[in-house]
């Protein structure tokens, strides 16, 4: 693509699927505390932390994941069809919109 340099996005996760961030901060110590606790090391730590988290949210976690994941994909379609227009030099959606 000839690129040389990068950029990076921030897509929060949609405000009608995100955790509260004070409940997720919690949620997460007690998960890492209580695998720590019963010796969770390695490549057992990561699943029972998860785990952990979705129990304790009550699938929550899970759900606010997915949101996340459908997001990124919608933000990252529009960044690519805007940066092949950009190449190409078709005009892109903001200079349309102008």
């Amino acid at each position: 693509m000839g690129i040389e340099s990068g950029m990076v996005f921030a897509n929060p996760i949609p405000e009608e699927a995100a955790v509260p961030a004070a409940e997720m901060a919690a949620v997460i110590e007690t998960a890492v505390r209580e695998a720590n606790e019963k010796g969770f090391t390695g490549a057992r730590n990561t699943p029972y932390v998860l785990t952990a988290i979705r129990k304790q949210t009550g699938e929550r976690s899970t759900l606010a994941n997915k949101a996340l994941v459908r997001s990124n994909v919608a933000r990252a379609t529009t960044i690519a069809v805007e940066l092949s227009k950009l190449q190409s030099g078709t005009p892109s959606l903001t200079a349309a919109k102008s």
